[in-house]
C-alpha cells in the first residue's frame, strides 16, 4: 500500500512537473547517482503488476553499481513511464532490463 501511495504522489508530481514545461519554469537538478540502484529501485514499483500478470520479470546487470550524472527524478520518470508502457502492452510475457558496460 504504501510504495501504491507513493506512486501516485509521484505521477500528481509528474502532472504538477508538466505544467512546469509548458510554461518553461522546469530546469535540471543533475547529480551522481547509482544508476544500477535507481532501476532496481523502480523496478520493485512493478513487482506486485509482474506477479499478478505472470510475467517473468528481471533486471539483468553485469555490474554491481554504475555512477552516472543525470537528474534523478526525470530520470526516475523516464524508467516508470518505459515499464509502464511495457506492461501494458505484455500479456503472459517476459520483460527484461538490462545494464551493460557498453553504457
Amino acid at each position: 500500500v504504501k510504495k501504491n501511495a507513493e506512486r501516485l504522489k509521484r505521477v500528481i508530481d509528474q502532472l504538477l512537473d508538466f505544467r512546469k514545461i509548458e510554461n518553461n519554469k522546469m530546469g535540471l537538478r543533475v547529480t551522481k547517482m547509482d544508476l544500477v540502484f535507481l532501476i532496481q529501485e523502480v523496478k520493485s514499483y512493478f513487482n506486485t503488476l509482474a506477479q499478478s500478470k505472470r510475467i517473468d520479470y528481471t533486471f539483468l546487470h553485469e555490474m554491481n553499481s554504475l555512477f552516472v550524472w543525470v537528474d534523478t527524478d526525470k530520470m526516475e520518470k523516464i524508467l516508470t513511464n518505459l515499464l509502464s508502457s511495457a506492461f501494458l502492452q505484455a500479456g503472459k510475457a517476459m520483460l527484461r532490463e538490462r545494464v551493460s558496460d557498453c553504457i
